[in-house]
Formats: structure tokens, C-alpha cells, sequence
């Protein structure tokens, strides 16, 4: 019986640059112990200049890097390229018979398509790497790669390839011309889609079919300990995203202008965010003139974290919140499953995959996927006022549901045992 030999993952970045080593490092750490591992990296000029934030790999595996900023005569070259493959004019097809915002959409599928030219272009280039018997493709984002590989799959051997989904890659409303394209080339020549929630699942069922190849598998995060118990009379509520517009940090802002700590056994609140973004300057400034006045509230502002010390964060302080008012969520949220695991209650937005971490009798509040400021304020208010044994039985009830759904333990058990048998009965 044929077995797989040797997985090959395909990152936006990974190992360079901080965006995805929190995702893929744990997975990675496990698959290695296993198979023979290959990396094909894409990532973009400045992340291959950013070595502060290299992540250093195990000697065994071996690195390809493709740098994905394409000159202008790559662009031009590379768009033609994808034009003329058949699938394109498919593609054209559909878009036309859609009826609605034709260019946009059209415009979407050049640019997509011929990325993934461009990435098998390079991926053929490097006369070291030969597909073998026994490959199985990985690909952490369903985007232009496991298109450029579905395309070529008979040229490359007919390997197995599989590609996991998240947000950006899934959600029509992210994309100009509001659809993904050729999803549905993707969604039958892969031998499966691996998402990160339910709640996708669910909306890649309802747009593009294909159930007998979707599967639900959460990334899962480790357990590293629980947030510290102490009798402290501070209210610390944290946050950790990437500071741009789609979190609306400014909401959190104006939520907890409106929070009256005098109904509270709590002396004071104080609110942590973790992490940065293009948007930090504005978020900060706007904190220190809409709160810096308030009286027994304090803020901070900690920047970008490697993963391990916000980890260490959770265990160091006495965390009573955890809060996102984020736009958008393709999965489970990482950040949310961190805080869950050390145990601590969660306020979080009705939108993607927030739902299904949120349960609101037992381990925190669910918030409109629009809320209001005083929306905000409401949900704080509620949970401060709680006396300590209720929060931290919501605390509790936190960890409870990690265990159950995010435990990376389980979930990357589950995923290897996909590895292991579904997918080995195909080869």
C-alpha cells in the first residue's frame, strides 16, 4: 500500500515574518515528527527583510522561497499567461452569466489567475525539488496556489493536495467584484478543504456545494496554563488583534467611556491591547483624548507580541475580560481561543466563527455584529458588576468549551488522523 512520504506546505510567508508562526508552528512541530516536510514560502520583499522575525526551521526541512512582488512585466506576462488557460474562460463564463459588477469581478479573476501562473513558474524553477509519489500539497490559504497546483495537477504527477480556509480567501464581500473566483475549479479538483470554522463550512456549502470534500478542523491552540486568580481590586479587560479598520478598536474606546465602575466591587479598570497595525497612531491618540480624563480607568498600549508573551500575559495577570468588536471573522478566532483556554469570559461580536466560541448563559457575552458604543458599554457593565465568583465561573465555563472545541491536542489529533486515513485511501 502507497503511503504519504512527504507533505508539502505552501505559506503566504512562513518562516519569514510574523503574520503566520503563531498558526503554523504548532501544526508544523507535529506534522515533522511524521513526514518529511518541504516549505514553499511567498512572501513579500519586506518580509524577507524582516529577520528580526525570521523563525528559524529544523535542518530536515527544506525551504524554497518565492518572492511574491511581481515587477510590472511579471504582471503583464503572468495575466497573459492565465488568460489562455481554459479554466479562465470558464471562469469569464460564469462572471458573465452573474449579470452584476462584471469588470470588477473579471478584473479579480486576471489578477488571481495569474498569480497562480506566476507561482508555479517559480515553483518550477528550482530544479531541486521534484514532485515524488507519496506527495501530498498543503496549502495554508485557499488562494492563488492551490489554484496554480489544481491547474497543473496532471504536469506535476497528480499528486494529493488539500488547502485550508479562513476568511480572506473565503468571504465574497472581501474581494472586488464581491466573488471568490474559481472556487468551484478549486472546490473539485482538490481532494479536500479544511476550515477553520463551522460557520464557513456552512457558507462554502451554501455558494459553491462540494460537501463530500469540505472538512471541519480548527487550528486549536495549546493549553499554556490558566489567567491568575488574585484577590486584585483592578478590572483588567484585554484585547489582541492587529490594529486596523475591520477590529474597530474605536469601539472598544467609546464602550469604555460609558462603564461605571462605582456599581462594581473593582477600584479601577484597566485596558490592555495587544498588538499593532497601520491604524495604531490614530487608535492611540484617540484613547488618550476620549479617556485619559476618566477617572479610575486606565489603557495601554503594549504593540506588536510575540506569541509566547501574550501566552504569558494571560498567566501573569489576573484577566477578568477578553473583548473583540471585529467587522469580519472567517474562523475561530486564535486570539479568542488563547484567552479561552487560560480562562478567562469573552465579550465578542455576532459575526463568523465568534458564535460558535460564545456561549452567552455560560462563558460570556455575545454582542450585535454592528454594535452600538452603548451596546459595548452594556456588556462590560453587565460582567463587571458580576460578583467575582460569577466571572470567574464564566472563566471557567471559558476553558470548559477550549477543551471541548480548540484544544489543539485534539483538533491536530483529528487533522493527522485525516492525514493518516482519508487521504491515504486516495493515493
Amino acid at each position: 500500500m502507497n503511503r504519504i512520504q512527504r507533505i508539502i506546505l505552501v505559506t503566504n510567508g512562513f518562516p519569514y515574518g510574523k503574520g503566520e508562526k503563531s498558526f503554523v508552528l504548532p501544526e508544523l512541530g507535529e506534522l515533522e515528527k511524521r513526514y518529511k516536510i518541504v516549505i514553499f514560502s511567498n512572501p513579500t520583499e519586506s518580509f524577507m527583510a524582516d529577520k528580526e522575525n525570521y523563525t528559524k526551521l529544523d535542518d530536515a526541512i527544506e525551504l524554497y522561497t518565492i518572492k511574491c512582488d511581481m515587477s510590472f512585466e511579471e504582471k503583464i506576462m503572468f495575466s497573459i499567461y492565465g488568460m489562455l488557460k481554459k479554466d479562465f474562460f470558464y471562469e469569464v463564463l460564469t462572471i458573465l452569466k452573474s449579470g452584476r459588477r462584471i469588470k470588477d469581478k473579471i478584473y479579480s479573476a486576471i489578477v488571481f489567475s495569474g498569480h497562480a501562473e506566476y507561482f508555479y513558474h517559480k515553483m518550477k524553477k528550482f530544479d531541486s525539488f521534484k514532485v515524488e509519489k507519496g506527495d501530498l500539497f498543503y496549502t495554508f490559504w485557499n488562494n492563488a496556489y492551490p489554484l496554480a497546483l489544481v491547474r497543473h495537477k496532471e504536469a506535476l504527477g497528480n499528486p494529493l493536495i488539500i488547502s485550508r480556509i479562513h476568511g480572506g480567501d473565503l468571504y465574497n464581500e472581501v474581494i472586488r467584484g464581491g466573488t471568490q473566483p474559481f472556487k468551484n475549479l478549486m472546490a473539485r479538483k482538490l481532494n479536500a478543504i479544511i476550515f477553520v470554522s463551522r460557520y464557513g463550512l456552512k457558507y462554502f456549502e451554501s455558494n459553491w456545494g462540494h460537501l463530500n470534500k469540505l472538512i471541519y478542523v480548527p487550528l486549536g491552540v495549546e493549553y499554556k496554563g490558566r489567567t491568575a486568580r488574585n484577590d486584585s481590586d483592578i478590572f483588567t479587560i484585554v484585547s489582541c488583534s492587529n490594529v486596523i479598520e475591520t477590529k474597530r478598536i474605536d469601539l472598544i474606546i467609546e464602550g469604555l467611556r460609558g462603564v461605571d465602575i462605582t456599581k462594581s466591587c473593582y477600584k479601577k479598570v484597566h485596558w490592555v491591547h495587544l498588538g499593532d497595525g497601520p491604524k495604531s497612531s490614530a487608535v492611540e491618540k484617540m484613547a488618550k483624548e476620549r479617556l485619559t480624563k476618566i477617572k479610575n480607568l486606565s489603557y495601554e498600549f503594549k504593540g506588536f507580541c510575540p506569541n509566547d508573551e501574550v501566552r504569558n500575559f494571560y498567566l501573569q495577570n489576573s484577566i477578568k475580560c477578553f473583548i473583540t468588536t471585529s467587522q469580519t471573522e472567517g474562523g475561530n478566532p486564535v486570539s479568542i481561543q488563547e484567552a479561552m483556554s487560560a480562562g478567562v469570559p469573552i465579550i465578542g461580536t455576532r459575526v463568523g466563527g465568534i458564535t460558535e466560541m460564545i456561549d452567552e448563559n455560560k462563558n460570556g457575552f455575545l454582542l450585535p455584529s454592528t454594535p452600538s458604543p452603548e451596546q459595548v458599554t452594556e456588556a462590560i457593565q453587565k460582567l463587571i458588576e458580576m460578583p467575582v465568583e460569577e466571572i470567574e465561573k464564566r472563566g471557567e465555563n471559558s476553558y470548559i468549551l477550549w477543551d471541548k472545541r480548540f484544544n489543539f491536542q485534539k483538533t491536530n489529533k483529528k487533522f493527522l488522523e485525516f492525514i493518516e486515513n482519508d487521504l491515504q485511501e486516495e493515493l
